[in-house]
């Protein structure tokens, strides 16, 4: 059974307001609110620090740290979300990860093969491959339009 990665909407937490723990993997998640920002339709987007004590990963391969300093700190996140590919082979993406504000992760499995269409079982969004956009259903969107370059820790995620 691998960790639990961040919070996730069916774990059982324990804490404050600003700390949870995740009373079954023993995961601490600690978010600092800094900003709240608003688009042109009206729907906010929350801007905060975040840290997740769960700083490494095995996706089956290999195992890698999440804990790199990204400018905030070892462990420390300050970004509204990612997408994660997960590769089979060198240039086989097998499934992709979404990574929200506070670090947990959803699997992203591929429903349509023609247009390149992700989507996540857990939180209702589609990952649209070819435009580098990440849909929610409510119909907002985010164009993912930044990757993390080749020999970088986190080479080949993509970033709003």
């Amino acid at each position: 059974m691998f960790p639990e990665i961040g919070e996730t909407r069916f774990t059982g937490l324990c804490g404050g307001a600003c700390e949870q723990i995740d009373v079954q993997s023993g995961n601490l998640n600690f978010t600092l609110p800094l900003l709240s920002t608003k688009t042109r339709t009206g729907a906010s987007i929350p801007i905060s620090l975040h840290y997740n004590s769960q700083i490494w990963r095995n996706d089956g391969l290999r195992s890698f740290s999440y804990g790199q300093d990204t400018g905030v700190g070892y462990g420390w996140r300050l970004q509204p979300g990612s997408i994660v590919p997960v590769y089979s082979s060198v240039w086989t993406v097998s499934h992709y990860y979404f990574v929200d504000a506070t670090g947990a992760e959803y699997r992203l499995e591929q429903f349509d093969a023609v247009n390149n269409l992700w989507r996540s079982k857990e939180l209702f969004l589609t990952w649209d491959a070819n435009k580098r956009q990440v849909r929610f259903n409510d119909g907002t969107w985010w164009l993912m339009d930044v990757e993390a370059a080749p020999g970088e820790e986190d080479a080949g995620t993509f970033y709003p």
